[in-house]
């Protein structure tokens, strides 16, 4: 689906998008978002995406997304990004958060190989759990 303004795309029961510009938004094996403005993504329950601009959005078997101003990133009740300015969030087998104010934040497992149940990481005006 190719437009210039979309109010809402439902894929099924579990792709709701709500933005005011969507430029391209591809569905299947993973879905890409490309646009200006969103205000909100919400894949199924345990992805909800919540920025003023927002550019590339792939849920595959990971999230990757990229944007200049990102307010909130929710991945289930897992990870918590909040910042003022995120160039790039992924959430996969690990956490990579680079931007402006933290130039790389990487959580992955530890030396036994567990990945921790919580982890707080504050740097700035940027914090995940």
């Amino acid at each position: 689906m190719e437009s210039i303004i979309t109010e809402a795309v439902r894929i099924a029961t579990s792709v709701i998008l709500e933005s005011i510009i969507t430029e391209t938004v591809r569905i299947d094996a993973s879905v890409i978002l490309e646009g200006s403005i969103t205000k909100a993504v919400r894949i199924g329950a345990s992805v909800i995406l919540e920025s003023r601009s927002t550019e590339a959005v792939r849920i595959a078997t990971s999230v990757i997304i990229e944007s200049r101003i990102t307010e909130a990133v929710r991945i289930g009740t897992y990870v918590i990004t909040e910042s003022i300015r995120t160039e790039a969030v992924r959430i996969g087998a690990s956490v990579i958060l680079e931007s402006i104010m933290t130039e790389a934040i990487t959580v992955t497992r530890d030396e036994r190989g567990a990945v921790p149940s919580e982890i707080l990481i504050s740097r700035n005006s940027v914090s995940g759990i």
